[in-house]
């Protein structure tokens, strides 16, 4: 597959590059790799999102480069990266279709193979780590490019805790590593953030926490989820629901609109939250996923909690 990307990257002269919308660092990092990769070939790129760069992300180096407003013509070719499926590009979805071709790099295992070429690995604990492999081939790693792969790595394996942490993982962050990056100042960047207002909300939210008779399901609902943050609270919420020793299942119900209810999905153990959100019409990983469900933010607790339970036992 990666020689087979070289190709086309090869053959074309335009490009526009996009991740999923409510971008977190995989995303970013992985579009950012392929934008600078595909400028460092000499052809014409930009990069497209439904949203802008999250205030804690402007550290990465091309963060000024991205736009939220497509062009009037359609490029040769779209790459779409960290997105299981078209519609979770947002609004810039319909620019990305009238491409000549579209190209989708994803490791989520939910992915619905939706471009022309498709290269999916579910076994990644990334997409920046997938782009490691084609920066390094092509050639063209320098610290700029490193430093956005190794900050999609950081936030996507959970600051290297999660269980996607392979011996594959630490090895290719050493060779990140060495273009002399910065792990501190990104992990300041992301994890030192929070403002007064932030670290006292999270403190009401933590008040609501509810776990099932069995321990084994937590969850914590909200109805003034926050959504003009300049940091997404989501991680920093189960960061803390982690802590709780019996808890196997972790879900956050947010009201993001009328009977609009964005579920989050944690997984500590082996069951699959993928096959949950997916039965609610969403998808993503083994160990994290999500689904928006329309309806009641009590009855969509109820049903999938009710839902995880029936398989739990």
């Amino acid at each position: 597959m990666i020689q087979r990307l070289r190709e086309v990257f090869k053959r074309y002269r335009t490009f526009s590059v996009t991740a999923h919308v409510n971008l977190e660092g995989d995303a970013l990092g992985a579009q950012m790799a392929v934008y600078a990769l595909l400028k460092k070939m000499g052809k014409k790129v930009f990069m497209l999102n439904e949203d802008a760069v999250p205030p804690s992300y402007a550290f990465l180096p091309f963060s000024r480069s991205l736009r939220t407003t497509p062009p009037a013509s359609p490029v040769d070719v779209a790459v779409v990266v960290d997105c299981s499926d078209l519609f979770r590009t947002g609004r810039v979805s319909d620019y990305i279709s009238r491409a000549g071709l579209v190209v989708n790099i994803d490791h989520h295992i939910s992915n619905s193979y939706f471009g022309g070429i498709n290269w999916v690995d579910g076994r990644a604990s990334s997409a920046c780590e997938m782009l490691y492999h084609l920066c390094a081939a092509i050639p063209c790693l320098d610290k700029k490019i490193a430093t956005c792969l190794y900050t999609g790595m950081f936030t996507d394996t959970g600051s290297f805790t999660f269980s996607n942490t392979t011996p594959r993982v630490h090895a290719i962050v050493s060779k990140l590593l060495a273009f002399d990056i910065s792990p501190q100042k990104i992990y300041q960047a992301l994890h030192s953030a929070y403002t007064f207002r932030d670290v006292r909300f999270l403190g009401r939210l933590m008040s609501r926490v509810q776990q099932d008779s069995t321990g084994r399901i937590a969850w914590i609902n909200t109805a003034s989820w926050p959504r003009a943050r300049a940091i997404d609270l989501t991680e920093a919420v189960f960061s803390v629901m982690r802590l709780l020793k019996q808890a196997e299942v972790l879900v956050l119900f947010k009201q993001t609109g009328k009977n609009s209810i964005r579920v989050n999905f944690r997984s500590k153990g082996s069951f699959d939250v993928n096959k949950a959100a997916k039965a609610f019409g969403g998808g993503g990983h083994a160990t994290a996923s999500g689904t928006t469900v329309q309806g009641n933010l009590r009855t969509v607790e109820r049903d999938v909690i009710g839902y995880i339970r029936e398989k739990l036992e």
